[in-house]
């Protein structure tokens, strides 16, 4: 069985991605007593690998934010990943963690010493923080975006949404539907991808649209349990993926997945050496912060 060695933070990388490539398969490899060129993708392999933007174009603009998906669709992606979260008075927003101390500071200055929970404030609350100087001055007055903010930047922007239900208090079916409706009412039912880590939501959004896609969110070694588990998301209309951790990730359990009916997506990919164990075990999609089509191009070639 194949197995994948731990990923670094993109920000520990210090060598070109040609020699971070090598490194993570010559790892990989050895982990394996494999050959090295047994991981030896096909151009066409990876041409074909869709790529979805982590939080927006997170690698040079504030995650979770307009800007983010405005620059991600300016570097050629077609699909941007967002995280929804909810305020105390039921607004949904984009935000990846339960508080907002990470991505945010006061308009007004000051630290955020004392955790700030999303569940805890009204919209208007996180109206008076700013989403995008932590990133950089000019990115200075950008504001956590509503979802419906986000629904119709990807309708203007032609992109495709991969919506991340994140665990959260008071999340119950009447929400869920309240975000399915506002997908629907922007157009984009057929374009949007719903993905979590919690089971219980994806199975209320497969009672909620029998067509809708889902990737159940997976940071353990895939089995015959998740087999079970994605069947119990299957409709006569929908599409169930499996979206996996990358270092979790065995050719075994990919094969697996794919010879019950089941594609494998993987995230956080952020260097080459994952993305071509990626498309060698036979993944359909990588979810990354800074892998784009350009680049795919300059380190494969066309």
């Amino acid at each position: 069985m194949f197995t994948i060695p731990p990923a670094l933070p993109p920000a520990q990388y210090s060598t070109p991605p040609e020699q971070t490539s090598e490194i993570v398969l010559e790892e990989l490899c050895a982990a394996n007593n494999l050959s090295f060129d047994v991981f030896e993708p096909s151009k066409e392999k990876v041409h074909d690998i869709k790529l979805i933007a982590h939080r927006g174009y997170s690698a040079e603009a504030p995650e979770n934010t307009i800007p983010a998906f405005v620059e991600a669709a300016k570097r050629g992606y077609k699909f941007v990943e967002c995280d929804v979260s909810w305020t105390e008075d039921g607004v949904p927003v984009l935000l990846h963690d339960s508080t907002i101390n990470r991505t945010s500071e006061h308009k007004e200055g000051g630290l955020n010493i004392l955790p700030k929970y999303c569940s805890s404030m009204t919209y208007d609350e996180l109206l008076e923080y700013d989403f995008g100087v932590k990133k950089g001055e000019e990115f200075k007055g950008t504001n956590i975006p509503t979802f419906e903010e986000f629904l119709e930047c990807c309708r203007d922007n032609n992109l495709s949404p991969y919506i991340e239900l994140k665990s959260s208090k008071g999340v119950n079916r009447d929400k869920i539907k309240m975000l399915v409706d506002m997908v629907n009412s922007y157009g984009l039912k057929d374009k949007a991808t719903w993905i979590s880590f919690d089971y219980d939501y994806l199975k209320i959004l497969s009672e909620l649209d029998g067509s809708a896609r889902i990737g159940y969110l997976y940071n353990s070694v895939p089995d015959d349990r998740t087999i079970t588990q994605l069947n119990g998301l299957k409709t006569e209309n929908n599409e169930v993926f499996l979206d996996a951790q990358a270092s979790k990730l065995t050719q075994n359990s990919v094969n697996m997945m794919k010879n019950n009916g089941f594609e494998v997506e993987v995230w956080t990919v952020d260097d080459f050496g994952y993305f071509d164990v990626a498309s060698s075990f036979g993944c359909s999609g990588v979810t990354t912060d800074n892998i784009t089509k350009d680049s795919v191009k300059d380190f494969y070639g066309n």
